[in-house]
């Protein structure tokens, strides 16, 4: 479990990420595609081509897959959180 302390200072972080990728959205647009290069072990790399392949979807495909899934154990409160007044 993370500590009070941490869960502060990652959430203040959060609270910073919204901050600038608010400056960033007009540049960007909402659809604008982002590109992430991963570098992973073998291994990691092997299951992602291996769902892919048995999913018959591109190994983007498994990863975005992968995100959604993650994000719901997280759920919209705490990914995206509503600033708080200090």
């Amino acid at each position: 479990m993370i500590n009070k302390a941490t869960t502060r200072k990652n959430y203040l972080r959060l609270l910073e990420y919204d901050r600038q990728a608010d400056q960033l959205a007009p540049e960007l647009g909402h659809k604008q595609l982002r590109k992430l290069t991963l570098n992973i072990d073998n291994s990691y790399h092997d299951v992602l081509s291996r769902i892919a392949i048995i999913e018959g979807i591109s190994k983007t495909e498994a990863v975005r897959r992968a995100i959604n899934f993650y994000s719901e154990v997280f759920g919209d409160e705490v990914l995206f959180p509503a600033p708080t007044p200090t």
